[in-house]
């Protein structure tokens, strides 16, 4: 992955993951703070719910450890923010749809209340 640099991007994880899309200027900015500090201790939550986080900046990013290329980023951003957008936040589901956008921090219990509500989410509750 390290390198990637496809115009989808995405693509590879359709229908094995949820994605945690995190867009902002830089590490430092607010409300991405803010996002990861209210994330940080969900990994377990994330995990029993197939969840993978992005983080997106301008000119660096990663998915988990690994980090995208240039052009991948750019793709992402051209692609899901607009160019007024300083932070943004999308929830993209398993089918590769865009569930939820956000330009401000959401709390966990809220993702977690939208992907439970998701059928696809029911049906794999509902097989354990």
């Amino acid at each position: 992955m390290v390198g990637v640099n496809e115009s989808d991007v995405l693509g590879r994880y359709q229908w094995s993951y949820r994605l945690l899309l995190l867009f902002a200027p830089d590490p430092d900015h607010e409300s991405y703070v803010t996002q990861k500090t209210l994330l940080e201790s969900e990994a377990a939550a994330f995990e029993e719910r197939d969840l993978l986080i992005f983080d997106l900046f301008q000119v660096a990013g990663r998915v988990g450890p690994q980090a995208l290329s240039p052009q991948a980023i750019s793709n992402l951003r051209k692609r899901y923010v607009d160019p007024d957008d300083d932070f943004v936040l999308l929830l993209i589901g398993k089918d590769g749809t865009v569930k939820l956008r956000r330009n401000e921090a959401c709390s966990p219990a809220e993702l977690y209340t939208l992907i439970d509500a998701m059928p696809m989410r029911q049906r794999e509750i509902e097989q354990g």
